[in-house]
């Protein structure tokens, strides 16, 4: 950095070296924004692997309920079946 203020005090190749600290700075900038969008993109494939597990909670959450109505449906045909007893008792009296 002193070779650069020395060479910029005495105006040699002061246009050059200008320029090549703004593009170096550019540089820097660009690898900043490049830094930035690779940890958005870690965020995003984070963000995909959650929805990818709440579909998978929520397929079983569609089984349990599928298997529920199973069993109410199961049920159903119990109480029918109770139903005919009763009324083969009441057609015995």
């Amino acid at each position: 950095m002193l070779i650069v203020l020395v060479c910029l005090r005495r105006n040699y190749f002061a246009p050059t070296l200008v320029l090549l600290h703004v593009t170096h700075a550019l540089l820097h900038v660009a690898y900043a924004l490049l830094l930035v969008a690779h940890a958005l993109l870690y965020v995003a494939h984070a963000l995909l692997h959650v929805a990818h597990t709440l579909l998978h909670v929520a397929h079983a959450l569609l089984y349990v309920a599928y298997a529920l109505l199973h069993v109410a449906h199961a049920l159903l045909h119990v109480a029918h079946a109770l139903l005919y007893v009763a009324h083969a008792l009441l057609a015995l009296k």
